[in-house]
């Protein structure tokens, strides 16, 4: 059976629980570590933050309005056409979102719609973001935006689709963008979908320095396994300020511990789970699986830190 996936980024549990585990091909099941109440709700002020991207699409912006409801937001700078001639070109409404953006208070980074075939042109783009950032001062990274264009019916097109790059130049690429804008004191990072950073893009940032990952991947439960700091989980949402649709982020700011030595013993029907104390933990959480692709239940529940194993008399079915 396909298990479905269980990562520390599941939204289904981001709001009451601190972290998620499975147990690989031992069971359907996963350990949830959870903290005493009191860090719990200090911790969960500042594990994650609900945020938005913007572009001169969702036109004129009450930001007031957005501030009320959002933590954070990503303001297109700029994009390179994806044409042959691929010319650098400022978001129409880039000043004027920025303005009003950062007057809120709203933590506020950039991202540029790249079509980057080469390093050189990385650097080009780099070069004409850091020029237009001049007369501001960010609170989140200065993001490359990096993926196919497509066409309304969802075809890939233009100059990045043709060039045909191999994952490992897709990576080369971004990892010269973000060199290039950390120079200039600034925290770089890639958006890209689960594809792109499965095929070179995230080792490439990993290996140059730890690049934070902004994921796009619009979906209720991703199944990319990496790690990412953002997740742009819907591009039809929508947020009060805004007419008409507008991508929907998630911004991760707290990674817990990982629940280690965890075993899986036999004992009569099924097994005995052991697993090692996480400090501060006030309790653990078994949750199983519910069948192929459809998520998990809760089983049991730990009250204690010093409870570390529990039987699972049922995984010997096949539960």
């Amino acid at each position: 059976m396909t298990r479905p996936p269980l990562t520390v980024l599941d939204t289904r549990f981001v709001a009451t629980t601190f972290s998620i585990y499975s147990l690989g091909s031992l069971s359907n099941l996963a350990i949830v570590i959870y903290p005493p109440l009191s860090e719990l709700q200090a911790a969960l002020a500042g594990a994650f933050g609900q945020g938005l991207d913007a572009a001169r699409y969702q036109g004129e912006i009450d930001w007031e309005t957005v501030a009320k409801t959002q933590d954070f937001v990503f303001i297109r700078l700029g994009f390179r056409g994806y044409g042959e001639e691929g010319t650098l070109n400022l978001d129409d409404n880039f000043t004027v979102n920025m303005d009003a953006a950062l007057e809120t208070g709203l933590d506020v980074g950039v991202y540029f719609f790249s079509q980057a075939t080469s390093e050189a042109e990385a650097l080009e783009e780099a070069d004409f973001v850091l020029e237009a950032l001049e007369p501001y001062s960010l609170t989140l990274p200065v993001i490359m935006d990096y993926e196919l264009a497509t066409t309304a019916d969802g075809s890939m097109v233009g100059r990045l689709y043709e060039a045909g790059l191999s994952g490992e130049e897709y990576g080369r690429i971004c990892a010269a963008f973000c060199l290039a804008v950390e120079k200039k004191g600034y925290t770089a990072g890639v958006y890209a979908g689960r594809s792109m950073l499965e095929e070179g893009v995230a080792q490439a940032l990993e290996e140059a320095g730890g690049f934070p990952v902004w994921l796009a991947n619009w979906t209720v439960q991703t199944r990319y396994n990496g790690d990412f700091a953002y997740w742009q989980y819907s591009g039809s949402g929508s947020a009060v300020g805004i007419t008409g649709a507008v991508d929907q982020d998630i911004r991760y700011i707290v990674r817990p511990e990982q629940v280690t030595g965890l075993t899986a013993q036999k004992h009569g029907s099924g097994y005995v789970l052991r697993w090692d104390k996480i400090p501060g933990a006030l309790g653990y959480i078994i949750l199983r699986s519910t069948g192929e692709g459809s998520g998990y239940t809760e089983v049991a529940r730990g009250t204690g830190a010093g409870v570390l194993t529990w039987p699972d008399r049922r995984a010997s079915a096949g539960y």
